[in-house]
């Protein structure tokens, strides 16, 4: 991944999916408890990129509409029971060309560890 920058360590998020092959990784280990959005809390939270450029732009996109977006797919996810709190089971949240949000419950019964990756090339 080259030169690396981060705010603070990848400690909150969905480990499996930062694999290093893109530029920019931002993680949360969200609240949820199978109804409503996910509450992002603000000190549970990593991002990790090849610098704070690429770092601010995965959270633009975020903030732009990805983080709505994927709180009306979890609704649905949800309520056709294919995502549970005490579910393990690994479900794409979001993507498009530039994000993809992976998340995963991880039978923790009460959070949802979401993992963005920034599609786009530099």
């Amino acid at each position: 991944m080259g030169q690396v920058y981060t705010h603070g360590q990848f400690t909150w998020g969905y480990a499996p999916v930062v694999t290093g092959q893109h530029r920019a990784y931002w993680g949360a280990r969200t609240i949820w408890n199978g109804r409503g959005d996910m509450d992002i809390v603000h000190d549970r939270q990593s991002i990790l990129a090849t610098d704070k450029a690429t770092a601010d732009r995965l959270v633009t996109l975020l903030n732009g509409g990805v983080l709505k977006a994927a709180n009306k797919r979890l609704d649905a996810l949800a309520n056709r029971w294919e995502v549970t709190p005490s579910g393990s089971n690994e479900v794409t949240l979001y993507e498009d060309e530039r994000v993809r949000l992976i998340g995963n419950c991880n039978g923790s019964h009460g959070y949802l560890y979401v993992t963005a990756q920034l599609l786009e090339e530099a």
